[in-house]
């Protein structure tokens, strides 16, 4: 955050004129073990608002978890009924940290199942698991 408020500064020192600071959706993280780490709308934000989906994933089988041995992996991801985008999410994995960060940048740029289906990751990665967020009952 402390990064984000001085690039924000450094831009608008010699400005005659200064635009509000708009904040991006924030990733935040807890360096536990496991990690736990939550980003855009939580789920009990999420509990009374009808247009909007919980969904619990069991990230314990994927490629980066299972090979990690990382069996308490797991997803809750606060979806937009209508459009189908995610809109929060929180994680319980050894990767917590990483994985809010991928799900900031889907969140902050509205990017569609479609879109990330667009995009190649480097495989084996993290990145390469986010497809199956989208796959997951």
């Amino acid at each position: 955050m402390k990064l984000f408020q001085g690039k924000y500064l450094g831009q608008n020192l010699d400005q005659s004129v200064v635009f509000p600071i708009k904040y991006p959706v924030p990733a935040l993280s807890v360096f536990s073990i496991p990690k736990l780490g939550q980003v855009g709308i939580s789920t009990q934000q999420a509990a009374g608002n009808s247009n909007l989906q919980v969904k619990t994933v069991d990230l314990s089988g994927w490629q980066a978890y299972a090979r990690n041995g990382d069996q308490l992996a797991t997803l809750k991801l606060v979806v937009n009924r209508s459009s189908e985008q995610i809109v929060g999410a929180e994680v319980l994995s050894q990767n917590a940290d990483e994985l809010v960060d991928f799900l900031a940048l889907l969140i902050t740029q509205k990017i569609s199942a479609q879109d990330l289906n667009r995009q190649l990751f480097a495989y084996p990665s993290l990145a390469s698991d986010l497809y199956g967020i989208w796959q997951s009952k």
